[in-house]
């Protein structure tokens, strides 16, 4: 039994829940048990008789990086933030006279089985166990990360339990027992998954498939990542949410019953199917999705835990990219101005990372400082469907007497951006001046910022001139937002988890403005996430 607590280096990298790393990490100094109790356990491992030796300690040992694009995020206050320690474990683990080394972790409120790796040969096998009662909200995050994890052998969020080892000579096997229902101490419980290591042969073994239902998702020809496959009980009550993988296909556990299945996909039209589950077997569910041609319509969800649209809000879609546009929503932040802003946005193959696309606002003064971004500056009193493929949202300034604003989204069939366009226009008088401009706020893991010429910002406010003609924010999904202008005649100001652009207009009476963009929603670049933009 370890302690790696008390005795450790301090989390290095700002210590991020989950965020970029920065070299530190990496630092052959730092340690996770302290000098001493290192040593001990070395010592101690090295001179062990033990048919098994297993490590119980807090956090999750085997490395894993959250970020499926060109970035690296890890959490760095397990072992990926002391590097150098593990390696050292690793590297006794690898000499081969320790007999069977197991990790045994918790701390991070999920199941999992991982492989244990030295110079890509197996050493060991680890197994966490999730929390007794306190839920996984980080569950999502972790999900996104998978495919570029190949080591993680397992891996389950959404319920609470606990892992029953059983030892023998030949044999180590651990069960993920899980309830349902964590706050009902009548829950039943069940076993998630089995898994078993035999003596002499790193590496763990799954038992059985489990009990649940495994959906493979596809359409247009093609598997289908980042579907949302919702599950149902016979009364109707939600038992879990799930997106698809790499491979389009999403299991979880379901004890023996009838269900229910909604399939949500951008670009696709919802589907539904039924699932009947038998007590150790996977129910097997194939759903094909019919491809979005062109649409605008209430009542349309995007996939993704972090949407916030309601069913009052305007769905524009096509193929290959959707934007949830507030008809009737209120967000907190931009109350009472939102309605006519996205609420949320993804293109194919992805989900929602967004909180809010303010577009756009015109103040009266320059936007500085932390909260620049917070401008309820134009509230738009009419958003209305006026097309197969575009939304009408006229209103006017709430600081600047005299100046309306009319923007249109409008989408066509088969192209990857909305083309939106804001009329600004001087009903008063005499000559008015205002700052214009949008502002993007990320709500995924991992955000970070970026304008043309000045790379990946992380932290702020700064300004910055733009050699291009975008602003962009990313996070760990691989998916990159972007609203690309005209031309380049605006200010890019940023604090790297928000964006914006600023430009000062001048109207006399009578006279208009209009601030034309484009906004996408595409894959990082392999090297760098904003590299696809310069050619837009």
């Amino acid at each position: 039994m370890l302690d790696g607590r008390q005795y450790r280096s301090d989390q290095p990298c700002g210590d991020p829940f989950i965020g970029p790393v920065c070299g530190d990490e990496q630092d052959p100094a730092r340690t996770m048990l302290g000098p001493v109790q290192e040593r001990w356990l070395l010592d101690g491992l090295r001179a062990s008789k033990a048919r098994w030796n297993v490590l119980a300690q807090q956090t999750i040992m085997a490395p894993y990086d959250y970020d499926v694009g060109p970035g690296e995020s890890r959490a760095l206050d397990a072992w990926d933030g002391y590097a150098a320690a593990r390696e050292r474990i690793l590297a006794a683990f690898a000499e081969g006279s320790i007999a069977n080394p197991l990790v045994l972790a918790g701390d991070w409120h999920s199941t999992w089985v991982n492989d244990l790796a030295r110079d890509g040969r197996l050493v060991g096998t680890e197994f966490a166990g999730t929390s007794i009662s306190s839920g996984c909200g980080w569950d999502a995050t972790v999900r996104l990360g998978l495919p570029a994890n190949p080591q993680v052998r397992f891996y389950e969020g959404a319920y609470r339990g606990y892992l029953l080892c059983t030892v023998s000579e030949d044999e180590w096997r651990t069960d993920m027992r899980i309830v349902l229902d964590a706050r009902n101490a009548a829950s039943p419980a069940y076993t998630l998954a089995a898994f078993a290591v035999a003596d002499g042969t790193p590496g763990a073994r799954r038992l059985s498939a489990g009990t649940g239902i495994s959906t493979t998702v596809s359409g247009a020809g093609r598997l289908l990542p980042n579907a949302q496959v919702e599950v149902r009980d016979g009364a109707g009550k939600l038992l879990i949410t799930r997106l698809t993988d790499a491979n389009g296909n999403a299991t979880v556990f379901a004890p023996p019953g009838s269900y229910a299945l909604t399939v949500l996909a951008v670009g696709f039209e919802a589907a539904q199917a039924n699932a009947t589950v038998a007590d150790g077997k996977q129910a097997s569910v194939d759903v094909t999705l019919a491809a979005v041609t062109l649409s605008a319509r209430m009542g349309r969800r995007l996939p993704g835990a972090l949407v916030e649209a309601t069913a009052t809000d305007i769905v524009l879609e096509n193929g290959l990219i959707a934007v949830a546009i507030s008809a009737g929503s209120e967000d907190s932040q931009l109350s009472p101005t939102t309605k006519g802003k996205p609420r949320d946005l993804a293109g194919r193959g992805f989900v929602d990372q967004l909180d809010w696309l303010n577009m756009p606002y015109a103040s009266s003064a320059q936007p500085s400082g932390g909260n620049a971004w917070q401008q309820r500056s134009v509230r738009h009193d009419d958003v209305a469907i006026t097309g197969p493929g575009t939304v009408r949202c006229a209103g006017a300034s709430t600081q600047v007497t005299g100046l309306t604003a009319v923007t249109t989204w409008a989408l066509a069939e088969g192209a990857d951006s909305f083309r939106v366009e804001t009329t600004f226009t001087n009903t008063g008088a005499a000559a008015v001046s205002a700052w214009v401009g949008d502002c993007m706020d990320y709500d995924g893991t991992g955000q970070r910022a970026g304008v043309a010429g000045a790379g990946t910002i992380t932290a702020g406010p700064v300004a910055v001139v733009p050699t291009g003609r975008w602003i962009a924010q990313t996070g760990i999904d691989g998916q990159v937002y972007a609203i690309v202008y005209d031309d380049k005649e605006f200010l890019g100001y940023t604090a790297g988890i928000w964006n914006m652009s600023q430009r000062r207009i001048t109207l006399e009476p009578g006279a208009t403005f209009v601030l034309g963009r484009s906004v996408v929603a595409l894959a990082a670049g392999e090297t760098d996430p904003w590299s696809p933009l310069d050619a837009r």
